[in-house]
């Protein structure tokens, strides 16, 4: 900017000592800095300011564990791993104290660290639960054999679930019940559903071998979750 201003000022001074050594009027040469002035630098500011502001926003990426699912992106609150029994403070929950309740499947993924096993549930109310190692696969809901992948067994026994009263309240076909893939896992080679009998259920999970586990609920919807811990230590 005042590389091009001084030229403009030194021309003028030049002009008016000039003009006033001859004896003339110095008022037509005072105009001449006004007329380059508003040519040098005031257009430069306009555009420059654009430039500054017009920067791209940044992408809301931090939102996205937000809109991550739950049982993908949270972390249990005081649950441990461990391989001894775990159960629900709850447990026993008595079925249809607030509706009917039932499971609807389970889905088996690897994490970083651990394999998830969600059994998701369709109704009212949150189950009760107890998770332990089993020796086979034997519950009131279980009638005849089940040849069940792996050399261990969890079982979760689920209390709290009921059937609808009426037909048409909760769509029956998807009640879970029998294996589910387990491919995308790596200590987990099967999952099984049982039916509801009396207020009960049962998932068993074939594990290649024990390991630590541990196991939650969340919400909204409902769903229990089961991680199996994949760290050799």
């Amino acid at each position: 900017m005042r590389r091009t201003v001084l030229p403009a000022v030194v021309a003028a001074a030049l002009a008016l000592g000039a003009c006033s050594s001859s004896g003339t009027d110095p008022e037509p040469t005072a105009t001449q800095p006004t007329d380059t002035a508003p040519t040098t630098t005031a257009p430069q500011p306009t555009e420059t300011t654009p430039a500054a502001t017009e920067e791209p926003e940044p992408l809301p990426t931090a939102e996205e564990p937000e809109d991550a699912p739950a049982d993908e992106a949270e972390e249990p609150a005081g649950a441990e791993f461990s391989t001894e029994a775990q159960e629900s403070p709850e447990h026993p929950v008595s079925p249809g104290d607030e509706g009917p309740l039932f499971s609807t499947g389970a889905r088996v993924a690897h994490h970083d660290g651990f394999d998830r096993v969600v059994i998701d549930f369709e109704g009212t109310g949150t189950p009760g639960w107890r998770a332990e190692y089993v020796e086979e696969v034997v519950s009131d809901e279980v009638v005849g054999e089940v040849d069940l992948a792996g050399d261990a067994i969890v079982r979760v026994s689920v209390s709290g679930v009921s059937l609808p009263l009426t037909e048409g309240e909760l769509d029956l076909s998807q009640m879970a019940e029998g294996h589910y893939d387990a491919s995308q896992a790596e200590v987990v080679q099967d999952v099984f559903a049982t039916g509801i009998f009396e207020g009960w259920s049962s998932t068993f999970v074939g594990l290649d071998a024990q390991a630590p586990f541990r196991v939650f609920t969340l919400t909204e919807p409902t769903r229990l979750v089961v991680d199996v811990s994949t760290d050799e230590s």
